[in-house]
Parts: structure tokens; sequence; C-alpha cells
């Protein structure tokens, strides 16, 4: 599930009071104001239930990026289509039953195959080594959030998480923004900069089988 908060925080404050397990940092976001929430392309998350299109400006830059698609049993990553996919009606086209969408930095592993540089494009910062966030699923379907604790590039990444098993890993917003979280506490050995998005995993025994089980402190959201 995808959590969007209202705004930018630590990720252990975004969890704090949910049914979520452990979540990592997730999209990217505007710079432009410090207490923004503001979301570089489309989003749609289970913490709000609103579909919030991306920046008509910006997206065609983000085209063919990992566009991240999560329905109740399905989890699709998809080229974003900026003539498509910043509508409701054009995610659920893609994925139908779509309860969480957003879009990613770009493939580190797709269909089983880690990613060569040339994948990366123009992508800025891709061959450096910084601290790097990502997700995906693994060989089993089961999904996969984590963090670099060692400066790495992209390529590097990749090559990591398929030797970990990852079929699919996106990367994620990166840099001062990694970070992961774990019933509560921080993983990471710094203080990250505060995000707005996450990706977070509610464990089986705090899944109640609704299409949408994400639980927000007060109200349990689920699709009428």
């Amino acid at each position: 599930v995808t959590i969007h908060a209202d705004s930018r925080y630590q990720v252990p404050e975004i969890l704090a009071g949910t049914n979520a397990v452990g979540a990592v940092d997730g999209g990217f976001f505007s710079l432009k104001f410090l207490d923004s929430n503001v979301m570089i392309g489309p989003v749609l998350s289970q913490s709000t239930r609103q579909f919030v299109p991306g920046n008509a400006s910006e997206n065609p830059r983000l085209n063919g990026r990992p566009l991240i698609l999560i329905a109740p049993n399905q989890v699709s990553f998809v080229p974003f289509d900026a003539a498509q996919h910043n509508t409701l009606a054009g995610i659920y086209s893609a994925l139908p039953g779509v309860t969480d969408a957003f879009v990613g930095a770009a493939w580190l592993v797709k269909d089983g195959h880690p990613q060569p540089a040339s994948s990366f494009g123009t992508l800025f910062d891709f061959d450096a080594r910084r601290h790097r966030a990502f997700w995906g699923i693994n060989q089993a379907g089961q999904p996969v959030i984590g963090v670099s604790h060692t400066m790495v590039d992209s390529v590097e990444l990749g090559i990591l998480l398929h030797q970990a098993g990852l079929r699919d890993a996106v990367m994620l917003d990166s840099g001062a923004s990694t970070s992961l979280a774990f019933r509560g506490e921080s993983l990471v050995g710094y203080e990250p900069r505060p995000v707005p998005h996450v990706v977070a995993l509610i464990p089986p025994e705090a899944n109640d089988g609704s299409p949408c089980p994400l639980v927000m402190p007060g109200a349990a959201l689920a699709l009428e």
C-alpha cells in the first residue's frame, strides 16, 4: 500500500497509528515549499482515496519511467505515458481495481533482468554512488522494500537485487530522502529529508481482507 501524507514527515511519523509494519520513502515530490505534499507525477493512495493528477507541464518529462500500480491481488509496473495515465480512468484501464499508483525513478530489475546503464536514459545521477531506496516483487510474488546502507549506483543496485531474488524492482526517491522504518524505528543511520509519501507493508495478521486494508489513525479505510 502507499500513504500520501498531508505534509512532509519522517517515515516513522507517517506510519504512527496505522496498521503498517514498515515503510520506505516513496515517490518524488516538489521541493518548492518545505511543507508541501505535492508529488511529481500523478498519485493515488489508500490513505486519501483521492487521485491527484500530475502537473501537465512536468508529466511529459516522466514518460517511460515506471508507473507503479497496486491492486488488491496484483502489482503492475508499466512505462508512464503522460497522455494516458494522468486520469483515474487512465490508470484504471492500465490495471482494473487499482488502489494505489505513483511514478518511480527507474527500473532496477525488470522481468527478472538487472537493468543496464543504457536503460536509465537521462535520469539525474543514476550512475552516482549514493544511498538509494527501492521496492519490488520477488520471485515468490512477495513485496519487498528496502534501502542501500552503503553508497551504490543504480546499475550495481539492480545487480544486487537480482541476486537477492527480486523479479521486478524500481528505484524510489533516493539520496537525502532515502528512509526505511520498521515497527516505529528508523533503520537508517542518519536523519533523512522529511517526505510526504511512502510505500508501506501490512502484515497478514493486520489485513482484514478488504480491497483497501490500510487503517489510518482513528479510521479504517475501505472501498465502498
